[in-house]
């Protein structure tokens, strides 16, 4: 009873506290928009159900039409009170099992307006792909480098993630061993991929 009436006087209060609330129910709003769907997309795709995989892309391509147009309005009406109750509502809607609001909009108005511009959009889509193309094949060397330097800082900072576990709390056990690849193999230069043998434990114990 107790937990219950905390329950009800805490949906009341952010019910009626858009300013107040805003945090909880953006952070609601990620969790039902996207955690919920990238986790049950997910099983659906681990299971090979193709009903699943279905409702899932419908979902998707009607979540970004929804977010598509929302990029455009989102300062027009964000203002708006309860503004992000609403939406909040209207994500809920979209995965209510009884009539899946995602299937209706998708086949009343998402579905017919592809089909009606799918041929211009077609269009659209081999243009920039193939422009697309023609960048990466005229400045590969130059992105191939961009990746290189990127791959090299993320497998740095994790050398010292590592290094750091290493010293202060998992000393003498494997974990010293992935830090000794890892900057073997991304901080070091080919001829001097050669570390000490030694213990970096030793007189630590």
């Amino acid at each position: 009873m107790a937990s219950s009436a905390i329950s009800r006087e805490l949906g009341m209060r952010l019910l009626c506290s858009p300013g107040s609330s805003s945090i909880f129910v953006r952070a609601a709003s990620v969790a039902f928009g996207l955690g919920f769907p990238f986790y049950l997309s997910f099983k659906a795709l681990e299971k090979k159900c193709q009903e699943d995989q279905e409702q899932w892309l419908v979902y998707w391509s009607v979540y970004a039409c929804f977010n598509l147009v929302e990029k455009f309005t989102d300062k027009l009406i964000s203002w708006f009170p309860f503004y992000h109750h609403a939406k909040l509502a209207f994500l809920m809607w979209l995965q209510l099992p009884n009539n899946y609001g995602v299937k209706y909009l998708y086949f009343n108005y998402v579905r017919h307006f592809l089909v009606k511009h799918q041929a211009r959009l077609d269009r659209i889509v081999d243009a920039s792909r193939n422009d697309m193309n023609n960048f990466v094949t005229a400045h590969h060397r130059e992105i191939q480098a961009i990746g290189n330097v990127v791959h090299k800082f993320v497998m740095s900072g994790n050398a010292l993630m590592l290094a750091f576990m290493a010293r202060f709390n998992i000393c003498g056990s494997s974990a010293y061993r992935t830090v000794e690849e890892t900057v073997r193999f991304t901080l070091y230069t080919p001829s001097d991929r050669s570390l000490p043998e030694d213990d970096p434990c030793e007189g630590h114990a």
